[in-house]
């Protein structure tokens, strides 16, 4: 199966499109959201209602999953899970991402009814179950660079090497501390080298650079050091943590989701996977 197939996932998000129409043109849209969303208050007794019929309350975190609150509520959800469940659906099959989509609907309302269980604010949304979506296709992501041997993300836990001779000559010749260099002894030939924390004290290069002719390995020392000096690594850092703080604040005004809340907390993750 291609990812741009994915019957199920596109049919998930075509039938969360169709009811929120038609529950926003015919006015029922409140009704519904109180009979059929998951409310924790609900469990062991009936709380006053309306007259009319209520979903069985072991229901609600599916029907629940099928039902939005407003344009932006339904946008971010359908965005993401077309965005990340397509991908998904292609490696696991239909029946998988069936099975994925439902313990998702349920673990999100566990998780609601662990937060809050007397609330009696219906919770609404597919949040729980692409929250699954996103779960599985994080870990699947993480397992898949772990076999290719692309976890750079580790490189704080592997030894620090000393740094050979020809590494300390470089460094010197390029004006560079040698007592900056944690060398790493790493197969990944995507990692190249780079200055961590904010501040660049620490300066971590693969140990195959040892192999390089020393003009090479000088011209790789003296540009980091550019880098260092003209405080391009410092602004690129302050400067990730400012954008993703801009992001984190825009999701929470689209959508208006509250960080106190399970429900809320899994918007706020799903906004802030599409923010670039």
């Amino acid at each position: 199966m291609k990812p741009h197939d994915a019957p199920l996932v596109k049919g998930y998000a075509l039938a969360c499109v169709i009811i929120f129409a038609l529950l926003w043109i015919t006015g029922f849209q409140g009704n519904a959201i109180v009979r059929a969303g998951f409310i924790p208050a609900r469990f062991g007794s009936e709380i006053i209602v309306p007259p009319g019929t209520m979903v069985p309350f072991f229901l609600t975190p599916l029907t629940s999953a099928f039902l939005h609150g407003g344009v932006l509520h339904i946008v971010f959800n359908i965005i993401v899970l077309l965005f990340i469940g397509r991908q998904l659906e292609a490696p696991l099959g239909a029946k998988a991402m069936a099975v994925l989509l439902l313990a998702g609907a349920y673990a999100g309302a566990f998780a609601q009814f662990l937060a809050d269980p007397q609330s009696a604010v219906p919770m609404i949304g597919a949040s729980g179950a692409i929250s699954a979506v996103i779960a599985v296709f994080a870990l699947g992501q993480v397992l898949l660079a772990a076999l290719r041997g692309r976890m750079v993300g580790v490189i704080a836990r592997m030894p620090v090497q000393p740094a050979p001779p020809s590494m300390v000559q470089a460094a010197q010749q390029a004006g560079l501390d040698p007592a900056k260099l944690r060398v790493v002894d790493t197969l990944d030939e995507g990692f190249t080298g780079d200055w961590s924390g904010i501040q660049p004290d620490s300066l971590v290069v693969p140990l195959r650079w040892a192999t390089l002719p020393a003009a090479a390995l000088t011209a790789q020392f003296a540009r980091r050091k550019a880098i260092a000096d003209s405080g391009a690594h410092r602004r690129g850092v302050l400067g990730a943590i400012a954008w993703n703080t801009a992001g984190f604040g825009a999701v929470l005004a689209l959508t208006g989701a509250s960080p106190a809340t399970a429900a809320g907390m899994v918007t706020l993750a799903a906004g802030m996977t599409l923010w670039p």
